[in-house]
């Protein structure tokens, strides 16, 4: 995602102290625009960073670049488990995503809407209605309150009502292992 030009400027600061460049990737024209994966411009910023680190290894070991065929490969071959993942089980539609801060969890939550708010067809014809059940797994220590104000708000917004949400966190343990599903009260 773009960044304001005083974040920009101490990341330029900070990669300078540490003996590094730093370059900021927009999004890859060599990427397709039909792919799935890439509904979403966090998505396309997300390839276009892992294609430009790709190509930084390549140039080091051969000097060559990904063509647009080797990209096209890779997104038809890229999963992401539980990342604006939607699993239909009978009448239940299952949306399942993940979040760190409130600015990643307003785009989990208007990927929520927009999938909820694109109504096939053939749900109209047959009458199905399923019921949906957003989950999402936060993994940050930051005010919960304002995470749960920051769906509802980007829900309103879109005019979508929620039937169920369900939160869960990861909790590190001591012994670096993560602990899934901690206990938090909102």
């Amino acid at each position: 995602m773009e960044q304001s030009p005083n974040v920009v400027a101490v990341l330029r600061d900070r990669g300078t102290e540490k003996g590094n460049q730093l370059d900021f990737v927009d999004v890859d024209d060599r990427l397709p625009r039909e792919a799935p994966v890439l509904k979403f411009k966090v998505q396309k910023m997300n390839a276009s960073l892992a294609i430009s680190l790709a190509e930084t290894i390549l140039k080091k070991k051969s000097d060559c670049r990904l063509s647009k065929i080797d990209i096209r490969e890779g997104l038809d071959q890229f999963s992401w488990p539980g990342r604006f993942h939607t699993v239909q089980d009978g009448k239940y539609q299952w949306y399942l995503d993940t979040a760190h801060n409130e600015l990643s969890l307003k785009v989990a939550t208007a990927w929520f809407a927009q999938s909820v708010a694109t109504v096939h067809q053939s749900d109209i014809d047959t009458a199905v209605h399923p019921v949906r059940i957003l989950i999402f797994a936060h993994n940050s220590d930051r005010d919960k309150t304002a995470l749960l104000q920051s769906v509802a708000d980007t829900l309103k917004l879109s005019s979508i009502q929620v039937q169920h949400v369900i939160f869960t966190t990861f909790e590190e343990r001591h012994d670096g292992m993560t602990s899934i599903g901690k206990s938090t009260t909102l």
